[in-house]
């Protein structure tokens, strides 16, 4: 993870959830008050967010100390204490919330990707996410995906030609449109290309498309493209790919399956902090 990138996220986390201050803290806790506390898991998961959990105490008080037991990108099962924390009981208290809600959040896709990651091993298929991100939390959601077992896709609209259907539309076809990239890119610069039937891919592979993107077909329909594919070219599946179902695509001959539902569908995984 970029560093300042995660500081910048808690910190806007912290404002808006601090605004003009903790009232019932301030009202109930002495200023010297110092207290232990414990991260205690709740539901099995994969751990992940280590560092915007710290990070949030340590913005609101440098000294509240977050000592974790367990390794990041380790499977815990409930009733176990990942970490323990200590400090100023008032900062503890005014950062809680928005450091479980990180690690709950970031724990949740890693243990969805770590899963979908596991049900399809053994067939040489990558799993990676998109960019259904939620806004500004893309760097962390993306985070806990590696940390899953999973890989990124292109980080931002900058890092890779895509050329999707509404782009095809545009521009008359997926001939043209792949022409048009490679007319105007370095020639370093990789070339993928969305498409909806073998017609489409064919006419993808002539063109002379670095990737193409299956969108919404069936494995069987996914299995005709891939025996017609030039070695060079990878195949991406996207579109309705689910846990349930992920196995059947990547046995159907891609290479990568993309799911947006890692970043947007992953249940939250269950941490609470617990007072001494």
């Amino acid at each position: 993870m970029e560093q300042l990138t995660i500081r910048n996220i808690v910190r806007k986390a912290l404002e808006e959830d601090l605004a003009w201050g903790d009232i019932t803290s301030s009202i109930m806790i002495p200023e010297d008050d110092m207290i232990g506390a414990r991260l205690l898991c709740k539901s099995e998961c994969v751990l992940c967010g280590e560092y915007p959990f710290t990070m949030a105490f340590e913005e609101v008080d440098p000294l509240i100390q977050c000592d974790f037991h367990v390794k990041e990108g380790t499977l815990i099962k409930p009733g176990e204490t990942a970490a323990r924390i200590f400090g100023p009981t008032k900062g503890m208290l005014m950062a809680e919330r928005v450091a479980l809600n990180f690690l709950n959040h970031m724990s949740g896709i890693a243990t969805q990707t770590r899963a979908v990651v596991e049900s399809i091993e053994g067939t040489g298929c990558h799993v990676t996410d998109t960019r259904k991100t939620l806004p500004l939390l893309r760097e962390i959601q993306r985070h806990a995906v590696k940390v899953g077992g999973g890989t990124n896709h292109r980080m931002d609209l900058s890092s890779l030609v895509l050329i999707k259907d509404n782009h095809i539309r545009a521009v008359g076809s997926v001939s043209k449109a792949v022409f048009l990239a490679k007319s105007k890119v370095s020639h370093v610069m990789k070339i993928e290309v969305e498409v909806t039937c073998v017609s489409e891919a064919k006419e993808a592979f002539d063109a002379g498309a670095d990737i193409v993107m299956l969108d919404n077909m069936t494995p069987d329909q996914i299995k005709e493209i891939a025996r017609i594919k030039p070695p060079h070219v990878i195949l991406e599946a996207s579109g309705k790919i689910t846990p349930q179902n992920a196995r059947g695509y990547a046995e159907s001959g891609v290479d990568v399956i993309s799911m947006g539902f890692l970043t947007h569908s992953a249940k939250s995984a269950d941490f609470s902090l617990e007072f001494d």
